[in-house]
């Protein structure tokens, strides 16, 4: 996950799919996400299938959520590197609670709960920055996966710079 130890993104704000240019990770993926959940409630996290996607793989972070300590938390069990690249480390194989000053893990926490209630992915902008590095725009994509079908127990993040743009999946 997002090495959020040192990392500043207090100017995020919500945005629509229409607002991402075509061409940008989150809205492939966004398409991809939709192929893969056909008529269902939610796409299958079975279905999520990295061959079909290597454009886009350097973009994602994928989060099962569990319980853990007590409460419902997120299990970090990828980064692509272009996450690590942002973010100038990685934190994969953590819950995110551990990483995340806690208002920001119940910020995410919040979020992740609408999402697995509307079924539906949510997207923002804002400028982040780790370490020395200067602020950076990214555009990032949270979207809802299940294990059986029911609820979303699991989670893709797409986060890339604002201008990334590939072709393709």
């Amino acid at each position: 996950m997002l090495n959020m130890r040192n990392s500043d993104h207090r100017d995020s704000i919500h945005i629509e799919l229409q607002d991402i240019p075509d061409h940008h990770p989150a809205k492939l993926f966004y398409d991809y996400w939709e192929m893969i959940k056909g008529d269902k409630d939610l796409p299958l996290r079975r279905d999520l299938l990295p061959p079909e996607i290597p454009s886009i793989l350097p973009y994602i972070i994928l989060l099962e959520a569990k319980f853990h300590n007590g409460r419902q938390d997120y299990f970090d069990r990828l980064e692509g590197e272009g996450i690590i690249e942002i973010c100038g480390a990685s934190d994969s194989k953590k819950f995110i609670s551990e990483i995340m000053p806690e208002d920001k893990f119940e910020k995410r926490h919040k979020e992740f709960v609408m999402i697995g209630k509307t079924k539906a992915p949510l997207f923002e902008t804002g400028h982040i920055s780790y370490l020395d590095k200067d602020y950076i725009k990214v555009v990032r994509g949270a979207f809802p996966f299940s294990k059986e079908g029911e609820t979303a127990d699991y989670f893709v993040l797409i986060l890339a710079r604002a201008d990334a743009q590939i072709m393709g999946r």
